[in-house]
């Protein structure tokens, strides 16, 4: 993450020089207008992606409907190498999805009643959380203490190198705000005070969001399987 995006493409512009065949590049490119910027600049004559599809299986169908912010975006954190390398099987840090695909494209049963769900913690876990109770249909409130959501994800906005780790915070920020069942409360911290005047069904805790990736994606990837056990 510490090299610049697209850090290849002025090696594929040397190339292409040379040859007289399509050049491809690929390397560090999570952003539609990056992707752009290379072709139209003939650096490339295409553009390849691993990380970033995924992060976001669907990013060429969102870019095609013009739906830019609605991409999920790698943070380069190398989840995924580290999980291929040590188990065999494919993880994100962002995306709980990824190698438990049957949970997307088969899931779970709707829930037999729908209820209301109360979270503590407006990090990365507890949106993802919140994202996924609202989309099962539930009355979800996020809570979160301080005036922001983003938890500590929101130190790495003025850090260039993890811009893309930032942004996911806005990211789940913008989706929440897709869902009318999803109220946020900024500046209420959950005590047993609040939790009597809500009396939710269920309460999920996820107050323990931690900058590094690896807990990054424990958080995220809590957040949306406790949200699917309700």
């Amino acid at each position: 993450m510490f090299y610049p995006h697209g850090l290849n493409a002025e090696l594929a512009a040397e190339v292409k020089k040379n040859v007289h065949i399509p050049v491809a590049v690929v390397g560090a490119i999570s952003d539609p207008e990056k992707a752009e910027e290379i072709i139209a600049s003939g650096k490339a004559d295409v553009v390849e992606m691993a990380r970033a599809l995924i992060v976001d299986p669907f990013f060429p169908t969102k870019v095609k409907e013009g739906r830019d912010e609605d991409i999920r975006k790698c943070m380069r954190c190398h989840v995924c190498f580290d999980t291929i390398i040590n188990t065999r099987d494919t993880a994100c840090a962002l995306n709980p999805v990824i190698g438990e695909e049957e949970l997307y494209f088969s899931p779970p049963a709707p829930p037999a009643k729908l209820k209301k769900v109360l979270i503590a913690g407006g990090g990365p876990g507890g949106m993802q959380a919140a994202l996924s109770a609202a989309e099962r249909g539930h009355e979800v409130i996020l809570c979160e203490a301080s005036s922001k959501l983003g938890g500590q994800i929101l130190c790495e906005a003025h850090v260039d190198f993890k811009k893309n780790y930032y942004g996911f915070s806005q990211w789940l920020i913008h989706q929440l705000k897709k869902h009318d069942n999803v109220e946020i409360r900024l500046d209420t911290k959950v005590d047993s005070k609040l939790v009597e005047e809500i009396m939710p069904d269920s309460l999920i805790c996820a107050i323990g969001d931690c900058v590094r990736p690896g807990k990054a994606m424990t958080a995220v990837h809590h957040g949306h399987y406790a949200a699917l056990d309700l």
